[in-house]
């Protein structure tokens, strides 16, 4: 019993965890997706409003624009619970800024 319980738990793991992609395909997700957000969705959003967060799957070309990440990504992945999904801002191409401890701005 206490076997199967293990094995259960396994392979409900298993079938939820995905490996993260590699670089490569890092790469061409992010120029599908820097395509989708250019031809389809830059137009459709609203361009004064530039820290919004875009979720993009990069599978289907399907959005969501929401001020909080989180919110975003949970409707869009109620829709495409396997798809591919990109973050960006409204106004820039990367969702976050790192900066290093040392980092003065001028």
């Amino acid at each position: 019993m206490l076997n199967l319980a293990y094995q259960v738990r396994q392979m409900k793991h298993q079938q939820t965890t995905r490996q993260p992609p590699d670089e490569a395909t890092s790469r061409m997700m992010q120029q599908k997706a820097e395509e989708l957000f250019e031809q389809t969705i830059r137009h459709k959003v609203d361009q004064s409003r530039p820290n919004d967060f875009v979720l993009i799957d990069v599978i289907s070309g399907d959005f969501e624009v929401d001020e909080r990440e989180i919110e975003a990504c949970e409707r869009l992945r109620s829709r495409h619970p396997d798809g591919l999904l990109w973050c960006r801002k409204v106004g820039s191409p990367y969702s976050r800024k790192i900066r290093s401890p040392r980092y003065k701005p001028a």
